[in-house]
């Protein structure tokens, strides 16, 4: 499913906004690149980490389609001050 939001984003917004996908299986970031986003491989990294090596200290919104609870966490640590995280 989180794939499918990357693809949707692509359609809706265009490729000049910046989508990072972050995930610990590398067949995922793989097929996510391919697709356009900026992968984060959670394997290495934590989300924040990620996001700095990519260029971005905190994003406007994060959506999450995983439902893991540490997963919500670590992306309402990254969200900006008005951020919004929605949970799919």
């Amino acid at each position: 499913m989180g794939l499918g939001v990357l693809a949707m984003a692509r359609l809706l917004l265009g490729a000049e906004l910046p989508v990072y996908v972050a995930d610990l299986a590398p067949r995922r970031l793989a097929l996510a690149e391919r697709l356009g986003g900026i992968p984060i491989d959670l394997r290495g990294e934590d989300l924040a980490a990620g996001l700095r090596r990519a260029g971005a200290a905190r994003v406007d919104l994060a959506v999450d389609t995983g439902g893991r609870g540490a997963a919500r966490q670590a992306l309402l640590a990254v969200l900006a001050g008005r951020g919004v995280l929605v949970c799919v």
